[in-house]
Formats: structure tokens, C-alpha cells, sequence
């Protein structure tokens, strides 16, 4: 009979909520059962899931999605600034300050580079921008303010250099970090 083995017995993956019945069931969606003769089966627990019915295990999160809950027949994308970098995820992380990701599904968190900082976790961007500073580091999560006389270099490596016109901060034009 459909998904019973010999004496009524129901197989790995499926479940008779009636002992003696001779039909079995499949497990339904987000529920597995991996033993025979079961009269339920179990919710998957959070960070695995089950998306066809009929399964002896719940399957794992893949890396760059998670499920909090129990009983999921999905996982769901890390959304943008957020990552989980193993499989089995009940919740994605937070980027740290300094890293950004602007993609949904994410594994990992980019570095900011140096000229740029993100000083907010979970980001999805790092910042170019405010007159006056430079960061020289990857992953600066704050900038440093140019000496007077100096500006934040436009074009080349970002550090301050002397100013040509010999002025203190602020310029205008000039590659600065918030």
C-alpha cells in the first residue's frame, strides 16, 4: 500500500496519525521523519527546512539564507547588509562597521576600501564624502581630519596633502571621508 511497509508500518517519510491504518502519508511540508512506524512527523527546527513532502530529514539552510522559525518549507535571502557565511542559519548577521553588502543572499561583507568608512553596522554601502577628512585604512569605521594646510587628496591615495593654494580646510572637490 502506498508508502507502508509490510504489517502496517509506515516507512521513513511518511506517518499514519491511526495505528493499524493501512495507508501512509507523506510528511507534509516543513516536517520530517526519519524512523518507520511513526504516527507524526516532526517540524523542522530553525535553520532547516523541508520543501517537498515525504522527507526523512530536513535539509539545511544554505549558506546566505536562514529560517528563524519551525516547521519552514524555505529559507529566506540574507537581505542587503546582512550575511551568514555557514549553512544551518537561524538568523543572518549584521555587517560590521567598516564592511558593507548591498546584495541580497550574501556570505560575506566587503571591506571598505581605504578612501571610504561606514562607521553603521549592517550597511549596504561604504561613504566617500565629507570635506575635510581621509581615511587610509581598509575598513575604517571613522576618518581623520586633514592637518591645516592640507586637503584630502582628489584623484591619488587617500591621505591630506598640502594644499596648492595654501589654504586651510574646508576645499570643495576634494575625495574626503565622512
Amino acid at each position: 500500500v502506498n508508502g507502508s511497509i509490510g504489517c502496517g508500518s509506515c516507512a521513513a517519510g511518511t506517518f499514519t496519525s491511526q495505528v493499524g491504518q493501512p495507508e501512509c502519508s507523506p510528511c507534509p511540508l516543513g516536517t520530517s521523519n526519519g524512523v518507520t512506524g511513526q504516527s507524526a512527523c516532526v517540524p523542522c527546527s530553525p535553520g532547516r527546512f523541508a520543501n517537498v513532502t515525504g522527507l526523512e530529514q530536513c535539509l539545511p539552510c544554505a549558506a546566505g539564507t536562514a529560517q528563524p522559525s519551525n516547521g519552514a518549507s524555505a529559507c529566506v535571502d540574507c537581505i542587503a547588509g546582512t550575511y551568514i557565511a555557514s549553512t544551518g542559519g537561524i538568523n543572518c548577521l549584521l555587517c560590521p562597521a567598516g564592511t558593507a553588502i548591498g546584495v541580497n543572499g550574501s556570505t560575506v561583507c566587503i571591506d571598505c576600501v581605504a578612501g571610504t568608512m561606514q562607521q553603521i553596522p549592517g550597511s549596504t554601502g561604504c561613504a566617500d564624502g565629507t570635506l575635510g577628512y581621509y581615511s587610509n585604512t581598509p575598513t575604517a569605521t571613522t576618518c581623520t581630519v586633514c592637518a591645516a594646510g592640507t586637503i584630502a587628496n582628489p584623484t591619488g591615495p587617500p591621505v591630506c596633502t598640502t594644499s596648492s593654494l595654501g589654504h586651510s580646510p574646508p576645499f570643495t572637490d576634494h575625495r574626503v571621508c565622512p
